[in-house]
């Protein structure tokens, strides 16, 4: 059996998106839909916390 983190990792995040629509229902409907394309896991793949070397490049340390 192999192992694919991206897709398990993807299938994580998704039921955790998932959970937080359901957890926390708006009343309202305009704020529902915002909060559903704001979770979608394509707006999360767009995350500045998700991308690789934001503001510097690969490979270099912290300190610079």
């Amino acid at each position: 059996m192999a192992l694919k983190p991206i897709a398990f990792t993807e299938k994580v995040v998704r039921s955790f998106l998932r959970y937080q629509l359901t957890a926390y229902p708006f009343a309202d409907e305009g704020l529902h839909t915002q909060m559903r394309k704001l979770l979608s896991l394509d707006q999360t793949r767009q995350s500045p916390l998700l991308k690789v070397g934001v503001g510097r490049g690969c490979g270099t340390s912290i300190r610079n």
